[in-house]
């Protein structure tokens, strides 16, 4: 399984974290950079994942109604999919 971490802390806004997860996690060149187009990417994908986010806190603090979107789409991919995994760091 590969793994990957992501630093939250160091993305200053929603726009720079979709570029971030498509690049690091190697999504299509259409990913629609939107909380659908998440779900639906880590869904469809066979590709075994672990994915470990640090610094939560920090880009909370930046984007509060966003975050808890956020977590609750990686957490439900998690869920539908076996091949996913999410570890949330503060």
């Amino acid at each position: 399984m590969a793994q990957y971490t992501i630093d939250l802390a160091e993305i200053p806004d929603v726009a720079t974290l979709h570029e971030t997860l498509r690049k690091k996690l190697r999504f299509p060149r259409h990913y629609g950079n939107n909380l659908d187009a998440l779900f639906d990417t880590l869904t469809s994908s066979s590709a075994q994942r672990e994915v470990v986010f640090c610094g939560g806190a920090e880009f909370w603090k930046r984007e509060p109604e966003f975050f808890p979107r956020f977590i609750q789409v990686l957490l439900n991919a998690e869920m539908e999919v076996e091949t996913f995994s999410v570890t949330l760091k503060p």
